[in-house]
């Protein structure tokens, strides 16, 4: 298992863990558009930290186009 998938699978655990729109669900309780903000945020903040990981293992890889950087 390369270490970008290894990155991937535990950004994946991660978000599964920390919805917190779904435990509000579960609870009745009904966040509305602030937790739609939230949720967002925490979402990009993810996809984020993803990529940069990837990049930093194809960087160390030497397989990165450092002009993206």
């Amino acid at each position: 298992m390369s270490n970008a998938s290894i990155a991937a699978s535990a950004y994946a655990n991660t978000a599964k863990l920390s919805n917190p729109l779904e435990a509000a669900s579960e609870s009745g309780d009904k966040s509305g558009a602030f937790g739609n903000m939230v949720q967002s945020a925490i979402s990009e903040i993810n996809e984020s930290g993803q990529i940069a990981d990837v990049q930093s293992l194809d960087l160390l890889q030497g397989k990165a186009n450092v002009l993206m950087l």
